[in-house]
């Protein structure tokens, strides 16, 4: 994606805001990552790399989250892991979405492929 418009700064913060800090763009890249059975939607969307590429981000939004927001729906078990084996676990996120999976939901999600760790912890 080329980037023409006048820009404030240079910095690097300023640019990835300029990019997806719309309020719909990380949202809509969530909901990719997280298909739903419920969404019955007929189009399927996938992630390009650039897309793939922000999964890093995502975790480190979610984390950041689970920490101040006092109402987070982030499960405490599943940070824990995700913090326990962090680029194992986005290398494990990516390849899942990358072959069309989610991250919590189905047979094929990151969820079931580590549930039995866990359900260890």
């Amino acid at each position: 994606m080329k980037h023409t418009q006048h820009r404030r700064s240079d910095c690097p913060i300023n640019f990835a805001l300029e990019i997806f800090g719309d309020t719909w763009s990380l949202l809509i890249i969530r909901d990719i990552v997280q298909p739903h059975d419920a969404d019955k939607r007929k189009e399927r969307y996938v992630l390009t790399e650039k897309g793939l590429n922000l999964i890093p981000v995502l975790v480190e939004m979610g984390n950041w989250s689970a920490v101040y927001d006092p109402q987070t729906a982030a499960p405490p078990d599943w940070i824990a892991l995700v913090n326990a084996d962090k680029p194992g676990m986005i290398r494990r996120i990516r390849e899942t979405v990358r072959r069309g999976g989610s991250v919590f939901v189905g047979p094929e999600s990151v969820l079931s492929q580590v549930a039995g760790a866990v359900q260890a912890q």
